[in-house]
């Protein structure tokens, strides 16, 4: 019976937390995330998705914009981009695409799996309403990006994701 009790009073709950006003997920975020490729040849377009091209075995890099939507000022905080955002790279079947041997290290450091010293710096400042900081990711030092074909590339932190961008790798 008390197990009974337990599951209603998680239902009313989550009946409540779904349905509260104005809903968490309605809320806007205090800020926007927005990626393009960096020093490529800009293709046409794969539908209405424009897309940048790249030699294969050449660096891939994306530009991040970190936005404040809000009123206030907001910290912006860099450490890493691995820690500081979800990146995620797909292949032309939507499949995840291989990291390197570098980023499965970083990832070991973080997780506390390994002793292993990384240098790395840390820079914060408050962005005002409206502000813009820019920050550039070397795609291909954490994922393995030679092989030819099209890679759809979006960054994420918490809930808040970029537009998806479209790399076409050449031979």
């Amino acid at each position: 019976m008390h197990a009974t009790f337990l599951s209603k009073i998680r239902l009313a709950l989550a009946v409540f937390w779904l349905t509260a006003s104005p809903s968490i997920a309605q809320q806007q975020a205090p800020f926007a995330l927005s990626i393009r490729a960096s020093h490529f040849e800009i293709g046409s377009e794969i539908g209405n998705t424009s897309f940048e091209r790249v030699k294969a075995g050449s660096p891939v890099q994306v530009e991040l914009s970190f936005t404040n939507l809000s009123n206030d000022e907001i910290w912006y905080v860099r450490t890493n981009p691995i820690r500081d955002y979800a990146i995620s790279v797909a292949d032309t079947e939507g499949g995840r695409v291989q990291e390197t041997a570098k980023l499965q290290e970083l990832r070991s450091v973080l997780a506390g799996k390994t002793t292993k010293v990384i240098s790395s710096s840390v820079s914060a400042s408050q962005l005002k309403p409206g502000e813009t900081r820019v920050e550039y990711i070397l795609l291909t030092d954490f994922y393995n990006m030679s092989k030819p074909g099209r890679y759809t590339v979006q960054v994420s932190k918490g809930a808040v994701k970029s537009n998806p961008i479209t790399i076409v790798v050449t031979q």
